[in-house]
């Protein structure tokens, strides 16, 4: 199957079927945010742990 059809079959599927879609979305939303809130606070720490020692 070519990338274009498989990607216009997964779109279909998309509105096919949205509330197991709308649950899959909600769960990867949840992971991105998670492991950027992860990064933000862990850059703020190493930053913040910087500005101690230079103090």
């Amino acid at each position: 199957m070519s990338p274009q059809k498989l990607l216009y079959n997964k779109h279909v599927g998309l509105f096919e079927k949205p509330l197991v879609n709308a649950h899959v979305i909600v769960q990867v939303l949840k992971r991105l945010l998670i492991k950027k809130v992860w990064i933000i606070v862990s850059t703020l720490q190493h930053f913040w742990g910087d500005v101690i020692v230079v103090f």
